[in-house]
């Protein structure tokens, strides 16, 4: 999931660019994944209420929980493609974020986030802490 926020100038410059790169349509896409793209208003801080702020809250550290990260060396660049056995082509991040998880993991997907370190020397990946023996 990406954030995208825009000066209020921009903001129908920038919705336009994101419609037409997030259309649906089969081609490359940044980071090598489509994502749904959603328009949003932007609102004040003071605009939400103290019950709509403790449910942002509450999401957001329900699905990031208590995260752990693991540094991997040795891949190619992530957006390398690579060809499954039943023919189809993915990113190699793509086929990082997929892989599935094993029965106990807190999480249906073994990595929450796959994505090189700021030099590229490594792969950075994170998941859930109390998932840490099923990664090792």
């Amino acid at each position: 999931m990406i954030f995208v926020r825009a000066e209020r100038s921009k903001k129908d410059e920038a919705q336009k660019v994101l419609q037409e790169l997030y259309d649906g349509t089969p081609k490359v896409y940044p980071r090598g994944e489509m994502l749904l793209f959603i328009t949003v208003k932007s609102r004040l801080e003071e605009d939400y209420t103290p019950s709509q702020r403790d449910k942002f809250i509450f999401n957001h550290k329900k699905y990031l929980g208590t995260e752990d990260c693991m540094a991997i060396f040795g891949f190619k660049d992530l957006n390398t493609m690579v060809t499954l056995k039943t023919g189809v082509k993915v990113t190699l991040r793509t086929l990082l974020k997929s892989i599935p998880g094993v029965p106990g993991m807190s999480r249906s997907r073994l990595f929450q986030i796959v994505d090189p370190n700021s030099s590229h020397m490594c792969t950075l990946i994170t998941f859930q802490q109390c998932d840490r023996m099923y990664i090792e």
